[in-house]
């Protein structure tokens, strides 16, 4: 108040000089809330991924996807690691341990006409469609939360649910090595489906705290493709059964007269 007293004493007696006072005072208070508003500082992937899985809550979410660091070529990196990661583990672990077609004497290599060195090329082949297929399945998801009203973007939704996605896949990977201990087997089996559904729960919870919807929509988004897919395969798969109908009937006719003979 006191200074806007001052102002108005100097613009009614010396204009000119009020004008470069008002100018002083505005650079100062622009000055003042620069130093109140306090630097973003980035923070590295293992914290983020640490804030995602152990604090599920929508606060954390939203500073995950409106930080300046939420960009899809992250989140794309980010899966791209764990995919890469997973399938290494798990062509270790086929090697190590044998596929389970070894113990009725087929041995996979030998009929595919594979080896270590041919499936380990093909790993990263696997990590590129494997990053491609989430993020059609992300885009999707957005899109149909768009239809409900969502205002977030596909960038903040895909970066937010690979925070949670990439540590807890990378879990599942190294758990997935312990499934060949005798009993314990078991325990860790059920502590990967364990993480399936919690899993299951951040995604949706993600969708609800991007899109700023209720739990309704974020089900919605969440489920519609899967089921949307579902119908497709189940129309196809009618489809190819009436068209190839006359051929499969003329099959089982041939079969039957075989057996009678």
């Amino acid at each position: 108040n006191a200074i806007g007293k001052v102002q108005v004493l100097t613009l009614t007696n010396r204009q000119d000089d009020s004008v470069c006072l008002n100018s002083s005072y505005l650079k100062l208070t622009f000055l003042e809330n620069d130093m109140d508003t306090p630097a973003y500082s980035p923070q590295p992937f293992y914290q983020i991924w640490l804030n995602a899985v152990t604090r599920p809550n929508e606060q954390t979410y939203r500073q995950i996807a409106f930080s300046p660091q939420a960009k899809p070529g992250t989140a794309y990196l980010w899966l791209f690691l764990v995919s890469l990661i997973s399938g290494i583990l798990s062509v270790a672990m086929l090697s190590l341990a044998g596929s389970p077609f070894s113990e009725l004497g087929i041995d996979v290599q030998e009929q595919l006409g594979t080896s270590l060195l041919a499936e380990l090329c093909a790993v990263p082949i696997g990590a590129i469609f494997s990053v491609l297929l989430f993020a059609i399945w992300i885009a999707i998801i957005q899109w149909i939360a768009r239809l409900f009203g969502g205002q977030g973007t596909y960038g903040q939704l895909i970066y937010t649910i690979a925070a949670a996605v990439a540590p807890l896949g990378l879990l599942n990977s190294l758990l997935s090595l312990l499934y060949a201990i005798p009993y314990a087997g078991l325990c860790f089996a059920l502590f990967t489906l364990a993480i399936s559904f919690y899993l299951l729960y951040i995604q949706i919870l993600a969708i609800k705290t991007v899109n700023s919807f209720g739990w309704l929509p974020a089900l919605g988004a969440f489920f519609l493709p899967g089921l949307m897919i579902v119908f497709l395969c189940a129309c196809l798969t009618v489809g190819a059964l009436v068209a190839l109908g006359p051929s499969i009937e003329e099959i089982f006719n041939q079969i039957n007269q075989s057996l009678m003979y």
